[in-house]
């Protein structure tokens, strides 16, 4: 038996008027809101639990003890809503102390912002993303570094150099080309208590 009307969303209406409801109106109602209820609230270990008809591509489940929104894809559960953060990242290749180092997700896409204190440098200086990224492709991320210390500011890039990692480049200038140089204790210049790295960069999450 088929509605009377539509309501403003396109939702099945009755008319009092019309034949009574029975089994075809409740079928139709159950496909509509199967349709468009997309939405689950949940906890964490309850999201984690899903399976079979209960979990489908497409589902977005708001985590009541984490607030964290996750979305199922094709591929499992993405990360889709996540507010800012605070995380400690592994520092390779050099030591530092952590100033602040947050991140926040936004429909995937991870933001980071820090800043370290370093006391030692090494060559190649890494540091570790707080969620792993989409592909382990070297690539610039999104955003910028900049290299304060010894009197002066560097301006640096960021670099992902694997799926869990980000590296520092600074820049410098030879003839007409700006090129980028890999960090060390001597470059791009002499660190010391005074060095710092501080950098906001933005990268998809897998």
């Amino acid at each position: 038996m088929a509605r009377d009307t539509s309501g403003p969303k396109n939702e099945p209406q009755y008319g009092p008027n019309g034949p009574p409801a029975d089994a075809a109106d409740l079928t139709e109602v159950a496909a509509y809101a199967a349709l468009v209820g997309n939405l689950k609230v949940l906890t964490k270990s309850q999201r984690e639990a899903l399976a079979g008809a209960d979990k489908w591509v497409g589902l977005e489940v708001y985590e009541t003890d984490t607030q964290d929104v996750w979305r199922n894809t094709a591929g499992g559960w993405v990360l889709w809503f996540r507010g800012w953060t605070d995380y400690t990242p592994t520092r390779t290749n050099f030591t530092a102390s952590v100033t602040l180092a947050r991140y926040r997700v936004i429909r995937g896409s991870v933001r980071v912002r820090m800043e370290l204190a370093v006391s030692v440098m090494g060559t190649n200086p890494t540091v570790s993303l707080p969620i792993t990224a989409a592909d382990a492709l070297l690539e610039h991320l999104h955003g910028v570094a900049l290299i304060p210390g010894a009197g002066s500011e560097v301006v640096a890039v960021a670099r992902k150099s694997a799926d869990n990692q980000v590296a520092f480049y600074y820049e410098f200038i030879g003839g007409t080309t700006v090129y980028i140089n890999n960090i060390s204790a001597g470059t791009p210049f002499a660190w010391g208590s005074t060095g710092r790295i501080a950098a906001t960069f933005e990268y998809q999450a897998a």
